[in-house]
């Protein structure tokens, strides 16, 4: 499906870095936007010929945010498109950060949040893997156990969650798969991994899936050498958990979820199968 296919990575837009460039961060607050105030915003960026290096928009119960990362290096006047920007219908709040020379980080928003308020904190992958690994070197095949608990107990939350969000907003809750589809493509926005596949049927009465998913991030830790030692026995137990906690979460039954091949291992994509208990 085209919808599951990564077309290109994507850059938090919480750090600018453009060497030899002299850079602004402005937090625009409007109450009442509309096309014409949009309108507005734009002519006067090219009358004062700034750069939008990135930009940000959220909906607040106060009004709608514009955030942009400006190059502003050839820019004459600047004080004056403050000032005209200030000045613009509907702005109800204004912040403009000192300006700095080549990186710029956004300390306007703390939390960082998604799933409307629910707080995030970035790790890289490649932290989220040493911590895997160490998990692996000192405890070996008891870290399995480990990281498939944290995984179940997870799943357990965001199945409820994720529930309760679709009634919050659609005023109705779809079935479980199509939440879990949902969850899926949720978590490949979040730079889990690439969903490949996702298909649900039901066999003697005993509902069964398959997951399938490329650059799984414990897979790539694992292709990176961060569980070497481990030879066979570490897996991609983390999202293993996660797949079994979510399930039985929603469906409410109990499941149990196997890794039937692992990206990590040689094998061309991860693999998962998932069935009732």
């Amino acid at each position: 499906m085209s919808e599951r296919r990564a077309v290109r990575a994507k850059e938090f837009p919480f750090l600018v870095a453009a060497s030899g460039r002299r850079l602004l961060m402005v937090s625009i607050l409007y109450k009442e936007e509309n096309s014409k105030s949009c309108l507005r915003m734009a002519e006067l960026f090219a009358k004062y010929n700034l750069r939008i290096l990135s930009l940000f928009k959220q909906e607040l119960t106060e009004g709608s945010e514009w955030t942009f990362f400006l190059d502003v290096t050839e820019t004459s006047g600047l004080e004056e498109w403050l000032e005209a920007m200030r000045k613009l219908p509907g702005v109800v709040d204004f912040y403009v950060s000192k300006p700095e020379e080549n990186m710029l980080t956004d300390v306007f928003h703390f939390p960082l949040t998604s799933r409307k308020g629910v707080r995030m904190v970035i790790f890289s992958a490649e932290m989220l893997s040493r911590t895997l690994g160490e998990l692996y070197k000192v405890f070996g095949t008891g870290a399995q156990f480990i990281t498939y608990r944290i995984g179940f107990d997870y799943g357990i939350d965001l199945g409820n969650h994720f529930r309760t969000l679709f009634f919050e907003v659609a005023g109705e809750t779809p079935p479980p798969s199509q939440i879990i589809d949902f969850f899926l493509r949720y978590n490949m926005s979040a730079g889990w991994q690439i969903i490949q596949e996702f298909k649900v049927s039901e066999e003697k009465g005993k509902i069964k899936a398959l997951v399938r998913t490329k650059e799984l991030f414990e897979a790539s830790a694992r292709k990176k050498g961060a569980y070497a030692s481990q030879g066979e026995k570490a897996g991609c137990d983390l999202f293993r958990g996660m797949l079994a906690g979510l399930f039985t979460s929603l469906y409410g039954k109990e499941f149990r979820v196997w890794e039937v091949k692992c990206e990590g291992k040689g094998d061309p994509y991860c693999e998962f199968s998932i069935q009732q208990v």
